[in-house]
């Protein structure tokens, strides 16, 4: 090969080797349910039969089933989502879970139910964020549940963590961080 030759193969490659993308940066292990959130709505919204979709809840649980009193332990999800924005979708809502650290199949949803609203702003606050305020506010019991859902009620402004404690609900205010624990047994 003639010197000319080699100091093109050699440009080429260097070329190659500068504009190959940087790898992707690996997800964490057990990723945050914010973290998730994205992802999963990015996912949807790709396809053009939900690119408008909009997350109305996210629930989370363990995959032995048994309690936690970690945010770690929660390492299954299930979205759902609303698409009745989607200009002719065929389903007025989504599902997508998550679990042993990868996303399933996007399944449509013939019908939405009730009590709920749309997450429009995905919120900041993190699931171990927000265990660590129920913890501070008195609950250090295990947790079978969380869900992360817009409530529809009075009062209620901003999307809530509902944690389902062995001895009742409590919900976090995924805004301002308020905890509301159950009322006391007598």
């Amino acid at each position: 090969m003639t010197k000319p030759a080699r100091l093109l193969v050699l440009a080429l490659g260097l070329l190659a080797v500068s504009v190959s993308p940087a790898p992707a940066a690996p997800a964490p292990a057990n990723p945050d349910v914010i973290y998730l959130m994205r992802l999963a709505r990015a996912r949807l919204n790709d396809q053009r039969a939900y690119a408008r979709a909009v997350l109305l809840s996210a629930t989370g649980t363990t995959a032995n089933g048994l309690p936690t009193a970690f945010a770690g332990g929660i390492n299954v999800w299930h979205f759902i989502f609303d698409n009745r924005a989607t200009p002719k979708a065929t389903n007025p809502g989504a599902t997508l879970d998550f679990t042993t650290g990868k996303f399933g199949k996007i399944a449509g949803l013939p019908s939405l139910g009730l009590g709920a609203t749309d997450i429009r702003v995905l919120p900041t606050l993190t699931l171990a964020r927000a265990l660590a305020l129920i913890h501070k506010a008195g609950e250090t019991g295990d947790f079978t549940e969380v869900d992360l859902r817009h409530v529809l009620g009075p009062g209620v402004t901003d999307p809530l963590y509902v944690f389902s404690f062995t001895d009742g609900t409590v919900t976090v205010d995924t805004k301002t961080g308020k905890v509301t624990l159950p009322p006391p047994t007598p």
